[in-house]
């Protein structure tokens, strides 16, 4: 072999040792304990990506999401009995639930972003735009043996990091089966098999809605109207003369719906209880509070004494 072509090999043989050694420092991960079997530390990755997979598939089933791939957050929409009142209706003291849509934001950005070492490799992504972590870790093993290693232990970490953000997740969702676990406990009942009943139109601040809900004023979706600057939304202009516009406001404004150019929902409640009580009693509770529930408790048992003891009032009555 020549000196020229010596030289050579030796250069190259530099180059990829000095680019191997770059990307093991951006690899490197501090201060952690990491299995040196590779064979170990695949395994411990797969199932760390079951995990996920298990919690995102049960949120998701239980919830809508929308994804923001500018700021990596999602928003999770869910139904929830969080809110029961007690009210009187027609001559009866109603305890109620009321079925709310509940939004929150979490920041999904390890499952959207790769860090610094990782992101080596373009990462599929399944069609909500999270990444395909069982593709990355099969195309990862293509790696050399000094390389492997180091980024099995970077994956784990960051797989990690998901498994955080997915539990605040999970523990959000999961806490509307806590709700109807216990207002089925309290009341005997399952909530699934009562009836859901239709509140009146009301003028609507809450902000929930998903898209294509049904404005009972124009009869338009949600996402036709604009935003006002007390989160209610404005109604889109219609079409038709101002006559008209001006004669529908009126009718909606006697039928009780507080501003007639406004987005405009109906509520969803149960009737969990109802009692034939002279006195009115009214109350709301979040039962998300533990606090709050203990009220419920104790009202609840309030009033199925008063009105035992209303019943053993009219038997002595008659009685006598």
């Amino acid at each position: 072999m020549s000196s020229a072509n010596a030289n050579q090999l030796s250069d190259t043989e530099e180059l990829i040792s000095r680019t191997r050694g770059l990307t093991v420092r951006q690899l490197h991960v501090n201060g952690k304990d990491h299995f040196s079997d590779r064979g170990i530390a695949i395994k411990k990755i797969q199932a760390l990506i079951a995990t996920n997979e298990d919690i995102l598939q049960r949120c998701n089933e239980l919830t809508s999401t929308r994804h923001s791939k500018l700021y990596q957050i999602t928003s999770f929409c869910k139904s929830d009995f969080n809110v029961v009142k007690v009210w009187n209706m027609a001559g009866m003291t109603q305890i109620v639930a009321f079925k709310e849509v509940v939004t929150q934001t979490f920041n999904m950005r390890p499952l959207l972003c790769l860090p610094e070492g990782l992101n080596m490799f373009e990462p599929k992504r399944e069609r909500s735009g999270l990444i395909d972590f069982r593709s990355l870790l099969r195309t990862s093993l293509m790696l050399h043996d000094d390389i492997l290693l180091p980024f099995l232990w970077k994956l784990q970490d960051h797989l990690e990091l998901a498994q955080v953000s997915l539990g605040s997740l999970d523990a959000w969702v999961m806490n509307s089966h806590d709700n109807v676990l216990f207002l089925q406990s309290l009341f005997g009942i399952d909530i699934d098999s009562v009836s859901m009943t239709t509140s009146q139109s009301t003028w609507c601040r809450c902000g929930d809605h998903q898209n294509y809900d049904i404005c009972h004023n124009c009869g338009r979706e949600y996402l036709y109207h604009s935003p006002n600057s007390d989160s209610s939304r404005q109604c889109p202009a219609t079409s038709v003369s101002s006559a008209t516009c001006v004669r529908r406001a009126r009718q909606k404004m006697l039928s009780g719906i507080v501003d007639p150019t406004t987005f405009c929902c109906k509520k969803h409640f149960r009737v969990l209880a109802e009692y034939n009580l002279q006195e009115k009693y009214e109350a709301s509770f979040n039962i998300d509070q533990k606090s709050e529930r203990e009220q419920l408790k104790i009202l609840c048992e309030f009033l199925e004494n008063r009105y035992k003891s209303s019943i053993y009032s009219v038997l002595n009555r008659i009685n006598s």
